[in-house]
């Protein structure tokens, strides 16, 4: 009997990607009689207080002997799911695709020719991958370095409207929405620098979406809009 190797998403939702997974291990097994099917999310529950790396770590480990990898859905915004995929593709093993329900697994050619692969979309902060393996001091370095950018555009902005309101100029108004385009970049600059040290961390696009439910939830309570 082969071994197939599940690869689920798991941090940021981890009580219901552990049901997913579970969902997704039983079906295959009801599809598929002559495999048994290895979860990592069930084998590793009980050592949830382990750090991020020591999971990962393990869950690697336990990969390497088994005959294939199958990646479910959502794999792809998920941190860990994307180093599982590309340790199978070092070792040369059978990666297999699940997308649900009764779906039967398929392989990369059938994935791709289906038109799953999620392209990135560019209109989202995505993590930086220059600073995936940063450290802590790094990373604030690099928040101080963009916030400070904010502040010196933020100030500019403010120089330029206040003289317009002075002395009112058809020319400095150019000037001001060029400074408040400038402005408008580097904050998105500090949104990508959150973005990337979130993503290090194990908070993949999913789960960093929950985290800004949380956020609007408890801003919307305090009466903020």
């Amino acid at each position: 009997m082969k071994w197939y190797y599940i690869s689920h998403p798991y941090t940021g939702n981890e009580e219901e990607n552990r049901k997913k997974a579970a969902d997704v291990q039983r079906h295959l097994h009801e599809m598929y009689a002559d495999i048994m099917c290895i979860n990592p999310l069930a084998m590793f529950a009980p050592l949830a207080d382990l750090s991020y790396e020591e999971v990962m770590t393990y869950c690697l480990e336990v990969m390497h002997p088994a005959d294939a990898v199958i990646m479910c859905r959502g794999y792809e915004k998920s941190r860990g799911c994307m180093r599982e995929y590309e340790a199978a593709k070092q070792e040369g093993k059978t990666i297999l695709f699940y997308e649900g329900g009764d779906a039967p697994l398929v392989g990369i050619e059938e994935h791709e020719k289906g038109d799953k692969v999620q392209e990135i979309d560019m209109t989202k902060p995505q993590p930086c991958a220059k600073f995936a393996h940063a450290g802590t001091v790094e990373r604030i370095a690099k928040l101080v370095e963009e916030t400070n950018e904010v502040i010196q555009e933020a100030y500019i902005v403010s120089q330029h409207e206040q003289s317009n309101k002075e002395f009112p100029c058809e020319a400095m108004n150019e000037v001001i929405q060029g400074a408040r385009e400038r402005l408008a970049l580097e904050l998105t600059d500090v949104i990508h620098v959150c973005i990337s040290w979130l993503d290090a961390k194990g908070w993949d696009e999913e789960a960093r979406g929950e985290l800004h439910r949380r956020v609007n939830e408890k801003n919307r309570d305090r009466g903020y809009f």
